[in-house]
């Protein structure tokens, strides 16, 4: 079995690890609020397409469904009252998405984040210190080399000096003698120091650390893996809805028939009404008009009454003339 131990020395590698692993899951875990966000939009989209009646405009509240014969309408019921079920699994869906995948994501990447910077910042501190005991020894190792070579070219110069410079250079050469020893003491000291802290590092307290990542590594992925795990089942739950209402759906459709509700619609509508010939009366003229015009009953009972007017115009004789004549007409002649 792998083992992180075996990455003793590739701690960064490690500690990398952890922040990545920190990055995705909050990525996943903005990506399933999302994915429940679009969830419940959709359900309460379909769940208000499929419980509102329908209206053909704003006007007009009937619903074009009850006006429909008895096959078809059944099937466009059938139709809201089975995509309501759908709607409702998009529901219940994104309610599982933010209470089984989200929350438990959220509680994983908070744990890690608490162990990681322990484990890591505590690690990164102590690696750190390491490299700064290396980095004191080798410049130890820089200073006592350099104090050995003047030493060995202050001897190897005494060779060919006498007199007062001989004695001048065995003078240098016992004060860079002196300061080879220091710097060589010093050199021990700082190596020593640099590879017991290694040893404590690296042997001891690295391997538990390791540990403790792979333990917190380990439990993300489980964790993670059982979320997506979450995330397929309510998809199979999802999928599994739309195939049994398809299934239904696909039943009803074979009772649709247009023969039926047009025998239905011309049963409700025969002989509602009956549109005859229309037939031409007409009546006798009762006005009067400019050529004929008939005389009134009361104007025949005028006529019968005054006889004796319509005899006057007769011509008068000549007799009768004068008796009629008036005394001023006598009295002229």
């Amino acid at each position: 079995m792998s083992d992180f131990t075996n990455l003793i020395y590739e701690f960064p590698a490690v500690s990398t690890k952890m922040e990545n692993i920190v990055i995705l899951t909050k990525a996943y875990i903005a990506y399933f609020k999302e994915r429940a966000s679009l969830e419940n939009e959709y359900g309460k989209g379909i769940h208000t397409q499929s419980t509102v009646p329908m209206k053909t405009s704003l006007f007009n509240k009937e619903n074009p469904v009850d006006k429909t014969e008895s096959t078809l309408k059944a099937m466009l019921e059938t139709i809201n009252s089975e995509s309501e079920k759908i709607g409702q699994k998009h529901l219940e869906t994104a309610s599982k998405i933010l209470n089984e995948i989200v929350k438990p994501l959220e509680a994983l990447v908070k744990d890690i984040e608490v162990g990681k910077k322990k484990l890591i910042n505590d690690t990164n501190k102590s690696i750190n210190s390491h490299n700064a005991l290396v980095t004191a020894a080798e410049k130890a190792k820089v200073n006592y080399k350099k104090a050995v070579t003047e030493h060995k070219n202050a001897v190897e110069a005494g060779k060919t000096l006498e007199g007062p410079a001989q004695e001048k250079n065995n003078i240098k050469i016992g004060q860079l003698d002196a300061k080879v020893k220091k710097l060589e003491a010093d050199y021990r000291a700082a190596v020593d120091k640099a590879n017991t802290t290694r040893e404590v590092l690296y042997q001891t307290e690295l391997p538990e650390v390791l540990k403790g990542c792979q333990e917190l590594i380990s439990k993300h992925y489980e964790t993670f893996k059982a979320v997506l795990d979450q995330f397929v089942v309510t998809h199979i739950e999802l999928s599994t809805i739309i195939a049994d209402v398809s299934q239904r759906l696909r039943g009803n459709m074979e009772h649709v028939s247009y023969e039926a509700d047009l025998e239905e619609f011309i049963k409700a509508n025969l002989n509602v009404h009956e549109i005859k010939n229309i037939e031409l009366e007409l009546e006798e003229a009762t006005a009067p008009t400019e050529e004929k015009k008939e005389e009134t009953p009361v104007e025949e009972e005028k006529k019968e009454e005054t006889p004796i007017e319509e005899e006057k115009k007769e011509v008068p004789t000549e007799e009768e003339k004068k008796e009629e004549t008036p005394v001023e007409e006598q009295k002229t002649e």
